[in-house]
């Protein structure tokens, strides 16, 4: 596999992980409810799932940056055909 196979399957990997702890962190009581009832979801709390989010958020976006960069020809090409 190339490079950039594999960066838009992780790229596809990391936005499930994302859309996933995202509903999980809105679905989640809020403000100090949480932390008063022991909230948890899969056996894990309010923090960590923040942890979560926010580290894959950062993979997602580093990622991003490598999957634009492979297809900058093609995405330049595409704003030039319907330029016109």
């Amino acid at each position: 596999m190339n490079l950039r196979k594999i960066t838009s399957i992780l790229l596809l990997f990391t936005g499930l992980i994302l859309i996933f702890s995202g509903f999980v962190l809105y679905i989640m009581p809020h403000g100090r409810v949480a932390y008063w009832t022991d909230w948890r979801f899969l056996n894990l709390n309010k923090d960590q799932w923040s942890e979560i989010h926010i580290i894959w958020s950062i993979l997602f976006i580093v990622l991003f940056i490598f999957h634009s960069i492979f297809n900058l020809k093609q995405l330049i090409n595409y704003f030039k055909k319907n330029k016109e």
